[in-house]
Order: structure tokens, then C-alpha cells, then sequence
């Protein structure tokens, strides 16, 4: 699939998610008290497009999955074997048994 085809095809369908994200902001948005927009609004926007961009790698992943059917590995299986790449770790991970700074 070209990727003009795959970006028409996501497009198509997330654009009944993309209004009902449009939705949600603008009924925060608009609900919060004068002089309390940012704190009555902030972390139910900030939900909502979390969920959005969820929808949005699941339904593209989707797509793929549909257009390549079992061409497609999520775990890289393919002609690579069965070798997974190894994850760096996060700036959380200490290897030193020491807590991260700022905690």
C-alpha cells in the first residue's frame, strides 16, 4: 500500500474520532468556570487526546495488519527470526540499586 493510500485510509477512519475528540475538548473547555479554564480543563483535554492517540497507532497498526495480513510481525518475527530487540532502560531504571534522583 502507498502511503498516500494508508494515509486516505487512516484518515477515513478516524475522522468520526477526531470529531468526537473535537467534542470533548471544546465541552471542557466551554464547561469550566471563568477564571478556572485552565484548572477545570486542563487534565480532561489532556485524557481525552491520550485516548485519541491510542486510537490512532491501534487503527494504523490495524490497517497495516489488514493490508499485509501475515507479512506483517508486531514482535519482528519475520526474516529476522525470532530475535527480539532489547529496550534501552528508562531514566527510571537504576542498575546501582540507588533510588533515581528527585524521589
Amino acid at each position: 500500500m502507498k502511503s498516500s493510500e494508508f494515509k486516505n485510509k487512516l484518515r477515513s477512519e478516524l475522522t468520526q474520532d477526531f470529531e468526537g475528540l473535537l467534542d470533548q475538548v471544546s465541552q471542557s473547555v466551554l464547561q469550566a468556570q471563568a477564571g478556572r479554564v485552565i484548572v477545570e480543563s486542563e487534565e480532561l483535554v489532556r485524557e481525552a487526546v491520550a485516548e485519541f492517540r491510542l486510537r490512532v497507532y491501534q487503527k494504523a497498526l490495524a490497517i497495516r495488519v489488514q493490508t499485509e495480513g501475515s507479512a506483517f510481525s508486531p514482535s519482528g518475527g519475520g526474516e529476522r527470526g525470532n530475535t527480539m530487540a532489547k529496550q534501552r532502560p528508562s531514566a527510571s531504571d537504576v542498575s546501582d540499586d540507588q533510588r533515581p534522583r528527585g524521589h
